[in-house]
């Protein structure tokens, strides 16, 4: 329930912060709030002695470079045309040495990052594709819902918060159920619940239109907040089952890892299919765009009507876009309703724990 505080009431206070003051105390807030954490974690938390385990530093630096690449050139790879452009090409280039780099080395290395170990674990590698795309899907969507609200449908970023403050709370209370139900149901039957779920939603959210109000996109988003819940529980429970009691602390940092990468790597990817489906749907649309279907392009008609023949293209040239970013917002839903659905059968390929945890075990996890 804690971790659901911020997808709740995080783009609520951003949307007043940003409508009241400026987008930039969206990150300012983070200052005070942090050192009260700080002084909490001094203040309150027990000091514990642990082990210094050896950490390997050239292993890290391969995978820091190897995602930070991908990322530069997923999130600048739209504003310089990809390939295009020289740097986009260094990038990729970096990308691709770094990973084979830290591939190779956690093979032959006496103590890698990540044990080679973790990769031989069935249900924990599947966990994690799963972590991946499923994060993926659902932070992509927070991410493009706010923007898609205020620019096509005219909410300010208050009422951008307010329609996402649902999933939040859907996500919180299916949790809590899911918990209770993971100690009498087999957790696959919660997660194929909970990515049909996410799915349907996603699948609905493909029937966006610029007539719509708002209930699709609350509905959409409760709907979304059930599926997410049911299938983070389950999917904590089933990725640490099998685990070797000495792997866990590694297990728990690789998991982490692929839910944060899921999330940014994902929104950048999203975000690029975004600016290049704008593209193409605009190129199509305006394709049809002729005097025959517009009379009022031929020449003179415009003043005949009352309208200078310059602000109708600028009319026109305007709801063409508009139609093209609703088209492409739609492209994206549909490929995230797909990514979830493929993802659905494997469910099927994880293996049960022989012990079955109990219901306190489950809240513990996520």
């Amino acid at each position: 329930m804690g971790v659901m505080v911020g997808p709740i009431l995080g783009p609520l206070i951003g949307g007043v912060l940003t409508d009241a003051y400026s987008w930039r105390w969206v990150f300012f807030v983070n200052l005070p709030l942090g050192l009260a954490a700080l002084v909490g974690i001094f203040a309150l938390l027990p000091q514990t002695r642990l082990t210094k385990p050896n950490f390997d530093i050239v292993g890290f630096a391969f995978l820091a470079l190897a995602l930070g690449s991908l990322q530069l050139v997923l999130d600048r790879g739209t504003q310089l045309d990809w390939l295009s452009s020289t740097e986009i090409i260094v990038e990729l280039c970096v990308f691709a040495a770094t990973l084979w780099m830290f591939i190779t080395h956690t093979i032959t290395a006496r103590d890698p990052l990540i044990p080679v170990a973790l990769f031989r674990d069935r249900n924990f590698v599947i966990a994690n594709l799963f972590i991946l795309i499923i994060m993926g899907v659902v932070m992509a969507g927070a991410a493009l819902v706010p923007p898609m609200v205020q620019s096509l449908f005219g909410h300010d970023t208050t009422g951008a918060g307010m329609l996402m403050m649902p999933r939040g709370v859907a996500t919180m209370v299916s949790m809590i159920v899911a918990a209770k139900l993971a100690a009498r149901l087999d957790p696959r039957v919660l997660l194929a619940i909970g990515m049909l779920l996410i799915g349907s939603a996603q699948w609905m959210m493909t029937g966006f239109s610029l007539e719509m109000d708002s209930r699709p996109i609350i509905v959409t988003g409760l709907v979304q907040g059930l599926g997410f819940g049911f299938v983070m529980v389950p999917l904590n429970l089933m990725a640490f089952a099998t685990i070797a009691p000495k792997l866990r602390t590694t297990a728990a940092s690789v998991w982490s890892l692929s839910r944060n990468i899921g999330g940014s790597i994902t929104i950048s990817l999203f975000s690029a299919l975004l600016a290049h489906n704008l593209q193409v749907a605009h190129s199509d649309l305006a394709g049809e765009i002729g005097a025959t279907r517009f009379p009022i392009l031929q020449g003179g008609f415009a003043e005949i009507v009352g309208m200078n023949t310059t602000t109708a293209l600028q009319f026109l040239d305007a709801e063409i876009n508009r139609q093209a970013m609703m088209i492409s917002y739609l492209d994206d839903f549909l490929l995230m309703a797909l990514a979830t659905f493929i993802l659905l059968p494997f469910t099927l390929a994880m293996k049960m724990s022989k012990t079955r945890p109990s219901a306190d075990h489950a809240m513990v996890l996520e």
